[in-house]
């Protein structure tokens, strides 16, 4: 994983809200694009902490309403 993946999916892991991993996610996938790192989306470490994060934002949020 570069260390660009690292900071990356270290934002993914602090974000507070989906709003927040999603904007962080935009600017990672922007960074990548504008900054030359093409990396391949479905071999990106980045968008696997997005989903996880996502998807537990999501399990929390229909405990909560449970």
């Amino acid at each position: 994983m570069s260390k660009f993946e690292e900071i990356g999916v270290e934002k993914q892991y602090a974000s507070n809200s989906i709003r927040q991993a999603n904007f962080h996610y935009e600017q990672s996938c922007y960074l990548c694009v504008i900054r030359g790192r093409h990396i391949e989306c479905k071999h990106c470490h980045i968008e696997g902490a997005h989903a996880e994060v996502i998807e537990t934002f999501n399990r929390m949020s229909v405990k909560q309403t449970a």
